[in-house]
C-alpha cells in the first residue's frame, strides 16, 4: 500500500483533496467509544475480535439494512 505524509504545519489537506487524515481519526474515534462504553476493556486475546466488530461497523454505518446483510452472508 503506498504511503503518503500529511505535513499538518502546512495544512489538513493536500491541495488535491486526495490525502486526509479523518477516516483513521474516525475509526479509531469509533473503537475508543466502544471500548469505554460497551467494553469497558479489551484483553490481549479478544482484542483482535474487538477491532474487527469496530471494523465491521465502521464499514457498514452508511446501510440501511446492514444487519439484514450480514445475516444473508451468514447463512449464504
Amino acid at each position: 500500500m503506498p504511503h503518503r505524509v500529511i505535513s499538518h504545519s502546512e495544512g489538513y489537506v493536500d491541495p488535491d483533496e486526495t490525502l486526509h487524515t479523518n477516516t483513521i481519526e474516525g475509526f479509531w474515534s469509533l473503537l475508543k467509544r466502544a471500548w469505554y462504553g460497551s467494553h469497558h476493556k479489551y484483553t490481549k486475546g479478544w482484542s483482535p475480535l474487538f477491532v474487527a466488530e469496530a471494523v465491521w461497523k465502521y464499514n457498514h454505518r452508511k446501510d440501511d439494512n446492514a444487519f439484514d446483510g450480514l445475516l444473508r452472508a451468514c447463512f449464504a
